[in-house]
């Protein structure tokens, strides 16, 4: 049996973007984007209600938004939080990191996220925006 060959379309690579010298998940940057008329409080986490006065004009760098937190713990390693302590039989304590350690939180991203989709697709159509 002979394997025909399938024709691909040729397709332009991506073009890689530098992000080094993009900003970061922080309250500063979600200020910004607030004070431009973007839903940042879309982003608030479910019993997160001051997202908004943590974020403000002049307000304490911490304490950081909830989802800032989040970001810069993952993102540096700090995984503590996560951690379980389990008993290993013979009275001493274990600590564990497992993915399922993290699944109430990536079930808080997903939930978040889905309405943060939602909500910038809004202020994309109500302003008019569109990608480059």
């Amino acid at each position: 049996m002979k394997l025909k060959a399938s024709q691909a379309q040729p397709q332009a690579p991506t073009p890689l973007v530098d992000l080094s010298d993009m900003a970061t998940l922080s309250n500063a940057l979600l200020r910004r984007a607030h004070q431009a008329g973007m839903p940042v409080t879309l982003l608030a986490f479910p019993d997160e209600q001051d997202l908004l006065t943590k974020i403000a004009d002049g307000a304490p760098k911490l304490p950081y938004a909830e989802i800032v937190r989040v970001r810069h713990n993952l993102c540096h390693g700090n995984i503590l939080e996560h951690i379980i302590t389990a008993s290993d039989g013979m009275g001493e304590p274990v600590r564990l990191f497992t993915p399922e350690c993290m699944r109430d939180l990536a079930q808080t991203l997903s939930a978040v996220s889905k309405v943060w989709i939602a909500g910038l697709h809004q202020y994309w159509c109500d302003n008019n925006l569109s990608m480059p």
